[in-house]
């Protein structure tokens, strides 16, 4: 099973409905670090490619937050000034 959309549903609810836009774009750019670096979960593999299982991929986009995070507080205060 893919966690993706529900993470990335979590971070719509985070920007759309509590204000936290920062934490929601440096969870979606953390799915997006995950994909970039390869991480698949069945559904979306391709023949070939290692498949992870849910809870793997939840791991991936975890590890990939701090940057994320970093990222992002780096391009608001480009945005800010």
């Amino acid at each position: 099973m893919n966690p993706c959309a529900t993470i990335l549903s979590a971070a719509l609810l985070l920007d759309l409905s509590l204000g936290y836009s920062e934490a929601a774009r440096a969870i979606e750019r953390a799915v997006e670090t995950a994909l970039d670096q390869g991480a698949r979960t069945a559904d979306i593999a391709a023949p070939g490619e290692t498949v992870l299982t849910t809870e793997e991929m939840t791991s991936r986009v975890i590890a990939a937050l701090p940057a994320t995070i970093t990222a992002t507080r780096r391009t608001d205060a480009d945005h800010a000034g």
